[in-house]
């Protein structure tokens, strides 16, 4: 571990710690808090990074670009890997998507800007294949997303607790599977479970349990998944 800390990895632990953390509390307004102080940083320091790097690259000591080490491509997985975890459930969830895109950012103005600092200078790892593992691995996250991969993965996983616990008469709120739910609604032809630390903008959003397909009225709009189970995502007022 301390051979870790030591060898450039701080950061990669921090953000692993740190989307734990997001996961297990999910809902929490931290969460908004820490997404909202990092893009608010990432854009005081956008133009002075910008002025510095190009300053170094026009200037008479051309600064070369090193590859990036194992720390740096390390960083970008568990970054794409929080992008597609903020897309596993019923809606995005925007604060923890909003934090994980102002990490990144705010990590590639650190190394840009820290590659053109004199006295920084330390060999580059062999391989120029690792400049493609970046866009590489952002290209595999946006494609899960898009087939709607991540949210499958963590709904199959939880499938079974969910559907206990929607037989039941609990309400919650408490981990249920793999989702937080933060309150369950029952309608008279099923259960709404409202999920925490999704929706945003557009409001609450969960997961409906409907075993004879009747939906009920004036609760939003659903998407049918699988059985008796419904995507359900409130309506904007």
């Amino acid at each position: 571990m301390n051979t870790l800390i030591r060898s450039g990895y701080r950061a990669p632990l921090l953000i692993a710690a740190a989307a734990a953390l997001a996961v297990a509390t999910a809902g929490s307004s931290w969460i908004l808090a820490v997404a909202l102080l990092g893009t608010l940083a990432l854009v005081l320091l956008l133009v002075p990074a910008v002025v510095v790097v190009l300053s170094s690259a026009l200037g008479p000591r051309r600064s070369r670009l090193r590859r990036p080490g194992n720390s740096a491509l390390l960083c970008t997985a568990l970054l794409a890997a929080v992008g597609a975890l903020a897309y596993s459930g019923p809606a995005p969830d925007g604060p923890l998507l909003l934090a994980a895109g102002s990490t990144g950012g705010l990590l590639v103005l650190g190394r840009a800007v820290w590659q053109v600092i004199p006295g920084t200078e330390t060999a580059a790892p062999a391989g120029n294949w690792r400049w493609a593992v970046p866009p590489l691995l952002l290209v595999a996250a946006v494609g899960m997303v898009r087939l709607d991969l991540p949210e499958r993965a963590r709904f199959g996983l939880g499938r079974a607790a969910l559907t206990d616990f929607a037989r039941s008469d609990s309400t919650g709120p408490g981990w249920v599977g793999t989702y937080r739910i933060g309150d369950a609604v029952r309608t008279g032809t099923g259960v709404l479970l409202i999920v925490d630390g999704t929706g945003g903008v557009s409001g609450p959003a969960g997961y409906g349990y409907f075993p004879d397909g009747r939906l009920p009225e004036d609760y939003g709009t659903y998407t049918h998944l699988s059985g008796p189970w419904y995507r359900w995502v409130q309506d904007p007022v």
